[in-house]
């Protein structure tokens, strides 16, 4: 239940996001509310954990559709388990919310390690409540003996475009700010060289790349250029299977038979490609 269960044997991690049902099924145009759509999605986040084997390090899990597909899992796979409330649409603003059945206590029964994401500004109005809420979580994952996973994406406050100077500033101030409430953290791509440089040397703890909703050949370039310059590895999500979610029958319902077999294909060519490249890094 803590990090080491997560990384590769050069001590990187290579991490598959499968923790929010509600974006995968909106992304394949179906009703989670429907049984067999339930079941449609457990059939593909099954097909995803077999298809990467023991290519990855590591599982981003949620416990409501998630736990099920865990079986599936390579052995020496670790998996992290999501804390907060799954929704298909997060508004940024909002200190997380963690349900009433499940917690910290329930991840560490599961033999998890915690991944809390975090929208967060340095500036915005909810900061220090948000500051806080992640101090109690760590503290009370240091209590349970488990490993945190920060996933911490920057927002506007003000929903203005952020300029890549602006972010990389704020990135940093933000990174700095919540360090020292977990024990490893993932960032969006600090958009350049000297940023991600910069951040390895002013944080205290590993920092991993989040590749999610990119075109892959872009993250696959963006993983490179991070790993070279101290990030530890990535946790990757749609960014590998994006164009599945154009596979569809011409009634409008989701190819099955294309999904799985562009599963076992692209996805499974581009999980051994990610796999190389922090491998590379992992030996220089």
């Amino acid at each position: 239940m803590n990090l080491p269960q997560l990384q590769t044997h050069h001590g990187r991690y290579h991490l598959l996001q499968l923790d929010n049902p509600a974006k995968l099924a909106a992304g394949l145009g179906v009703d989670l509310g429907q049984v067999t759509n339930q079941s449609l999605l457990q059939k593909i986040t099954s097909s995803i954990i077999t298809t990467a084997g023991k290519d990855i390090s590591g599982l981003i899990l949620d416990h409501n559709l998630g736990l099920a597909a865990v079986t599936y899992k390579a052995q020496k796979v670790g998996v992290a388990l999501k804390l907060e409330e799954s929704a298909e649409e997060t508004n940024p603003i909002d200190v997380p919310k963690i349900s009433e059945n499940w917690g910290i206590s329930e991840i560490v029964n599961n033999y998890g390690v915690v991944k809390l994401e975090l929208y967060y500004h340095p500036e915005e109005e909810k900061s220090l409540l948000k500051k806080q809420f992640v101090a109690e979580v760590f503290d009370y994952c240091r209590y349970q003996q488990v490993g945190l996973l920060l996933q911490l994406q920057l927002f506007s406050p003000v929903g203005e475009k952020i300029t890549a100077e602006k972010f990389q500033e704020h990135q940093l101030t933000a990174a700095q700010e919540l360090q020292r409430f977990c024990d490893v953290m993932a960032l969006q791509s600090p958009l350049g060289a000297l940023a991600a440089a910069t951040l390895t040397a002013e944080l205290d703890v590993p920092w991993l790349v989040s590749l999610e909703d990119i075109p892959y050949a872009q993250a696959k370039e963006q993983l490179r250029e991070v790993m070279e310059n101290g990030a530890q590895g990535c946790v990757a999500g749609s960014t590998l299977w994006q164009e599945m979610y154009q596979l569809r029958r011409r009634d409008k319902g989701v190819d099955e038979t294309q999904v799985m077999q562009f599963i076992s294909t692209v996805v499974r060519d581009r999980i051994i490609e990610i796999s190389r490249i922090i491998g590379e890094q992992s030996v220089i």
